[in-house]
């Protein structure tokens, strides 16, 4: 008997097993197995078998979390992880509503599910409120002010309570975070109901308590069960399970900066005005971020204690959190103990909404230690400037000046986006000289400087203060004197100019860790105030005191800090990013 060998899955291979244990049988020896109907019966052998080892090969593959490909395996490993994937989320925005009614009425009602639209892109959005607002006069004024409302449309699903314990939900868009369960005693108008409560967990539930559970279930939709009267009250046969939930379209409402009211209020008809543009929306959770952060939920047990479990939590349920930082408040100047501080920026803009920091300190106090408090704030940012001359060999490229530059430009923002434009980031001028040599084959060097920048929002007309603590090491200069050119002088630091008592002015340092605000002058320079503020040339601490501006230009006055290394050690709690206006290229031409 030929030897029995079950080792090969390709499908020419199989028939070639099958066909050489054949010819080793003495009843089949004389058989032409390429010419004749058995060539066929070998196919079918072959291509069964083949079928069966891809079949078992896929399965095997789909019972573990990081080799499943089909969603709904994913999901499925999900339960056991305790991880609920992120569904859609519906954008929020902040807006102030006032009335102006002739007959002053003692107040003014603004339900739960009141509607206002806005329009992006030639697309009408529809925004509800999640909750009811009442307005009551001050002064004679009828206003509110910060009444979030949130994109999509409200949509109620009614189950009869059977045998079954789980009540799958249809609708693939809903925001899970806009669920609200209430379960009637009968299917009878006016039936006496209890109003069940979201719970992530089994802790500290108990077989009376009104909560209900919510799981993924199957590829992009979720269900809700209950306590089976052990961990939670188990709604019983013949009540009516009510779950109401609002439907979103995700990402696509982001950024709507204006809102009217459909229809009117009470009556009344509202003003509306914008506090904080709609940010927040967000698809559902990609399979490769699902496949991430799950086996991370076991490790934290939805619940935030240390560093990462913070940094965890809050990018595992909100994909808009593009950088995150978390550190104590006794490590802030002054300390602020007992608190816990998350700086977020967000892929909508510059650091976070007023709308969404509310979102994220509910989520993170079910979350949190009970003597700690979590304060989010919303992402500081320090800047870096680079002046870069860049030599080309203008005998291996045609290529202009211009068009160098707009390489080197393409390639500093490549690499900002790699590698800063996050908290703990550092800039290391080799690499980024090595990426602008590396960015066009024709050129052969650079000299790149660095400096950062802090941006200064003064209050003009009113005296301002600010402190910046850069972190890093700063140059010492030579204290500057009167009849030295301060054009040649490199101070540690240098602010972009402004208008101060009528003359264009900067402040700058004066080598001995002192403040001044100068003016330049055909001759040099005059002194406008000797002191307006400190530097600490070893910590990089900055602080400009009581400084009146009556106009400066663009969106800030930029703080130039240059340092005594090249590279930039990146705060723990500030974004370190680098702007294309704060980027000059000086292209040159070579000729090897």
């Amino acid at each position: 008997m030929a030897e029995t060998i079950i080792s090969e899955l390709d499908f020419n291979q199989i028939k070639a097993q099958l066909k050489s244990f054949l010819q080793g049988q003495t009843q089949f020896a004389d058989y032409d197995y390429d010419g004749s109907n058995m060539s066929v019966l070998l196919d079918i052998l072959a291509y069964n078998t083949f079928q069966n080892s891809f079949y078992t090969n896929m399965a095997l593959g789909e019972m573990f979390l990081d080799s499943a490909k089909l969603k709904s395996s994913v999901v499925s490993h999900t339960k056991e992880l305790n991880y609920l994937p992120r569904s859609y989320r519906s954008s929020i925005a902040k807006i102030n509503i006032s009335f102006s009614p002739s007959d002053s009425p003692a107040a003014i009602t603004i339900p739960k599910y009141t509607k206002f639209t806005t329009t992006l892109d030639g697309t009408t959005y529809t925004f509800l409120t999640d909750e009811a607002n009442i307005v009551t006069p001050v002064d004679g004024v009828y206003s509110i002010t910060d009444v979030s409302v949130y994109e999509g449309r409200i949509v109620k699903e009614y189950f009869d309570v059977t045998a079954s314990t789980k009540y799958e939900l249809s609708n693939k868009r809903l925001d899970t975070n806009s669920i609200e369960v209430v379960v009637y005693d009968s299917n009878v108008a006016g039936a006496a109901s209890n109003s069940y409560t979201y719970k992530p967990n089994l802790f500290g539930v108990n077989a009376t308590d009104k909560v209900y559970y919510l799981q993924a279930f199957k590829e992009d939709q979720y269900e809700i069960y209950f306590g089976q009267n052990s961990f939670g009250y188990e709604p019983q046969i013949g009540q009516v399970v009510e779950v109401t939930y609002r439907v979103s379209i995700g990402e696509d409402a982001n950024n709507a900066k204006t809102f009217a009211s459909v229809g009117s209020i009470g009556g009344y008809v509202p003003t509306v005005t914008t506090q904080s543009i709609s940010s927040g929306g967000a698809e559902q959770e990609s399979l490769d971020s699902i496949k991430f952060y799950a086996p991370k939920s076991i490790q934290i047990q939805d619940r935030a204690v240390t560093e990462s479990d913070y940094v965890n939590l809050m990018k595992s349920n909100f994909s808009e959190i593009q950088a995150i930082s978390v550190f104590g408040g006794e490590e802030l100047d002054p300390p602020r103990y007992g608190k816990v501080f998350v700086s977020i920026d967000t892929t909508q803009g510059d650091g976070v909404s007023e709308a969404l920091k509310e979102v994220y300190k509910r989520f993170l106090l079910e979350r949190s230690p009970l003597t700690v408090y979590p304060e989010v704030i919303s992402a500081e940012f320090l800047y870096a400037e680079l002046i870069s001359t860049v030599y080309f060999n203008i005998n291996v490229s045609d290529a202009t000046p211009g068009e160098i530059e707009s390489v080197v430009r393409n390639a500093i923002s490549s690499y900002n986006t790699t590698y800063l434009n996050d908290f703990n980031k550092n800039l290391r001028v080799s690499r980024i000289s090595r990426a602008i040599d590396d960015s066009h084959p024709a050129i052969v060097a650079n000299d790149t400087e660095i400096r950062m920048i802090a941006d200064f929002v003064p209050t003009v007309g009113l005296a301002s203060t600010i402190t910046v603590n850069f972190k890093n090491h700063l140059i010492i200069d030579h204290p500057l004197t009167l009849d030295e050119d301060p054009n040649l002088h490199r101070p540690a630091i240098r602010t972009s100019s402004f208008t101060y008592n009528g003359k264009t002015a900067y402040v700058q340092d004066n080598g001995r860790g002192t403040l001044q605000i100068l003016t330049n002058t055909v001759s040099g320079f005059t002194l406008l105030d000797e002191d307006v503020g400190t530097v600490n040339y070893v910590t990089g601490r900055v602080t400009i005191t009581g400084i009146n501006v009556s106009a400066f230009s663009g969106n800030a006055i930029k703080i130039y800090a240059r340092l005594e290394g090249r590279d930039i050690v990146g705060p723990k709690d500030r974004v370190l990013s680098i702007r294309n206006a704060d980027v000059e290229i000086n292209v040159r031409a070579a000729t090897k």
